[in-house]
């Protein structure tokens, strides 16, 4: 998992400095940067302890520069959002620099703007609701203008991605957007697989959200996001939450 993960981001879980120290001590920070002594320690956690332990470990990050930027202050950077009992979960690139809080956040975090909207919409267009499923971030703060974070930035956080996959187990992930493709294998609109889990590739919605597009091209456009997302309904992780479209008022 974690070899598959290095590959995808072109990151590496070994140290800078190895050589410089003693190979016990080289072990030792190694499974620092990894998250590894806060891996093993999830595993003696029930499962919405170890949701609470990421969230806690999150907040109190300062593993690079992203954390001094006022919009990540302590208490305000996102962890993953929904229901982590359903083994599926929705991974995109960052929260947004201009995301606008709309509810007093909780143990996971509650954030809304045009591209959290859109994303409600089209889960309740094919009867699944938001609540039901987890959704999360490669990297947990916002960048600075919404900039696609670097190296070192998703390397920080790689920690952290990889104790809620661990907790979630999912048996399907949606990768939503270029660098979350890249990271676990996905292809938009197209099934492959990631460490045992079925994963599928989606548009992020700011694609739809483009300003200056013809009314002909956005409707075509909203009509593959559809099936897209309609593709992903069939998953049997859904058998049992799904329900009729019209009974979903989540969306506008």
């Amino acid at each position: 998992m974690e070899e598959e993960f290095n590959r995808k981001t072109n990151t590496k879980s070994v140290g800078l400095f190895e050589g410089t120290v003693a190979k016990g001590e080289q072990r030792r920070r190694r499974k620092r940067r990894m998250g590894l002594d806060s891996f093993m320690d999830d595993q003696r956690l029930s499962l919405d302890q170890k949701m609470r332990s990421i969230f806690s470990d999150v907040q109190e990050c300062r593993s690079c520069s992203l954390a001094k930027l006022p919009v990540n202050k302590e208490g305000d950077r996102l962890l993953g959002h929904g229901d982590p009992n359903h083994h599926v979960i929705f991974i995109a690139q960052n929260p947004s620099f201009r995301r606008v809080k709309f509810e007093e956040p909780k143990i996971f975090g509650t954030w809304q703007n045009r591209n959290d909207r859109l994303f409600i919409e089209f889960l309740g267009k094919v009867g699944i609701k938001r609540k039901d499923v987890f959704v999360t971030n490669l990297v947990k703060c916002s960048t600075l203008e919404n900039f696609p974070p670097d190296r070192e930035e998703i390397l920080a956080c790689k920690k952290f991605i990889m104790r809620e996959i661990g907790a979630i187990k999912p048996r399907l992930m949606v990768t939503i957007g270029g660098l979350a493709h890249k990271a676990f294998k996905g292809k938009t609109g197209a099934w492959s697989k990631w460490s045992g889990a079925d994963v599928f590739g989606i548009w992020h919605p700011s694609y739809l959200l483009r300003a200056g597009l013809e009314e002909v091209q956005e409707e075509y456009l909203k009509q593959t996001y559809l099936r897209q997302f309609k593709e992903i309904s069939k998953h049997e992780v859904f058998n049992d939450l799904k329900v009729d479209p019209f009974e979903v008022k989540e969306y506008p």
